[in-house]
């Protein structure tokens, strides 16, 4: 799950499926695995046609939820 702001709030993402819950106040996040920094993340990277078409939000939003699933997928299978 990553967190995101929608209308100001702060709501934790599935990148899988889009569900999404609160986050409530006051509570806080701990990373409890770290990646070996030797390690290659693979990445995407999409190229406009026309360097002057700006990308949505939603485009850019589904890319960052596609390379969030490309790291865990990665963490994953070294644990």
């Amino acid at each position: 799950m990553i967190v995101v702001r929608k209308e100001g709030k702060l709501y934790y993402q599935c990148t899988r499926c889009g569900y999404m819950e609160p986050v409530k106040k006051g509570e806080t996040m701990k990373i409890v695995d770290k990646a070996d920094k030797k390690s290659k993340v693979v990445s995407t990277k999409s190229v406009a046609e026309n360097q002057g078409i700006l990308r949505s939000k939603e485009e850019i939003q589904q890319e960052i939820e596609e390379y969030y699933e490309q790291v865990l997928d990665q963490l994953a299978n070294e644990y």
